[in-house]
């Protein structure tokens, strides 16, 4: 039987490429002067530059939140689909900006695929000798490698696509392609909340609820055609074969509570189940002296602390839970995997948010 490893992907993965695919970075042009802007979006542009987007590090929660400074569903709605709109445009113009044609040799040939295929070598918290005498040996039946892609972009499947497949001796990998969960630009996008609680406007919930909370929206779509192919239904019955959860560039944030839930039913359902959290801690000393040393293992505690409380609290695993398995969940703080930037083109011509692609 193989093992089945699903790597949920998030948009960290695109700012580790080097794109600039953050709500922040978006803000920048989003919130511009355009005169083709009604008086209710000017108001909300206004509204997030006066609170200097902290309370807007992440949108989704932000707009919930926020919900109450409107007045009506219609004009919430005319906000969102704005943002949408101007932000899918905004997106095609960062891929856009790519030249694949131009990739580091080694990225293409090695490193890209390495990092999936071989993801246990990129961990340094535990002894990964037991993942290469799982894998790698005449008996193993080898690895099924599937995909939960969150962003919006195609960047991830592109390099699939581009990339050399690496030919490595007695390991057995199979890759299977699942569509993107969130949508993805110029396909139903999906930019919401994860439940109605999130939503703090009373008045205009119920109005809105179907359009901004995420599992309503992909109902919706299927309602409107049966035979539509819901990604989250695929992402949902990939979940419930997984062995090893893979987490790469995703915040655990409340908004996606729906799939860190599902993920935490799993590794409930069996002890055969591990999940792998690769993220970042900032602030890092580049130094051996013993004094580093020992802030930077201060700073990578806190970190780890940080992540497991926030997926114990959002998956509804409990502190007992992990109490009783402490090894299960596995923290890699600044690790090496997909560690290249992607090439740019030298010359782009901007279009404005505004228009229309």
């Amino acid at each position: 039987m193989p093992t089945n490893v699903l790597f949920v992907i998030g948009n960290g993965f695109d700012l580790n490429m080097g794109l600039k695919t953050s709500y922040g970075d978006f803000y920048k042009e989003y919130c511009q002067n355009d005169t083709n802007d009604s008086d209710i979006v000017k108001r909300f542009k206004t509204q997030i530059l006066n609170d200097n987007q902290q309370d807007w590090k992440d949108f989704e929660l932000g707009l919930g939140e926020h919900s109450t400074d409107f007045n009506s569903a219609e004009d919430f709605l005319t906000c969102h689909n704005d943002f949408v709109k101007k932000f899918q445009i905004y997106l095609e113009q960062e891929c856009s900006n790519i030249d694949y044609d131009n990739m580091d040799e080694m990225a293409k040939n090695k490193w890209f695929y390495h990092s999936i295929v071989l993801f246990w070598k990129y961990i340094k918290t535990v002894p990964t000798k037991k993942f290469d005498n799982k894998f790698i040996n005449k008996k193993s039946s080898g690895l099924h490698i599937y995909f939960l892609q969150f962003n919006y972009t195609n960047v991830f499947y592109e390099l699939l696509g581009i990339c050399k497949k690496p030919r490595i001796m007695k390991l057995k990998t199979f890759i299977a392609l699942w569509p993107h969960v969130h949508g993805k630009i110029n396909y139903y996008m999906t930019i919401g909340v994860n439940d109605i609680t999130q939503i703090k406007n009373n008045a205009i919930k119920d109005d809105i609820r179907e359009f901004f909370v995420k599992k309503e929206y992909w109902r919706k779509l299927q309602t409107q055609d049966v035979n539509f192919p819901v990604s989250m239904i695929t992402g949902i019955n990939t979940i419930k074969k997984t062995h090893i959860f893979c987490l790469f560039g995703t915040s655990i944030g409340e908004t996606d509570k729906h799939w860190w839930e599902r993920i935490g039913k799993r590794l409930k359902s069996t002890k055969q189940t591990i999940i792998i959290i690769f993220d970042k801690c900032d602030g890092l000393a580049d130094s051996t002296l013993p004094e580093d040393v020992r802030k930077n293992e201060q700073l990578r505690q806190a970190r780890t602390d940080e992540i497991k409380n926030r997926f114990i609290e959002l998956s509804n695993l409990k502190q007992e839970w992990l109490n009783n398995n402490p090894n299960r969940i596995i923290i890699e703080l600044n690790s090496t995997m997909f560690d290249f930037k992607l090439p740019r083109k030298t010359t782009t011509k901007i279009q404005k948010l505004g228009k229309s692609v």
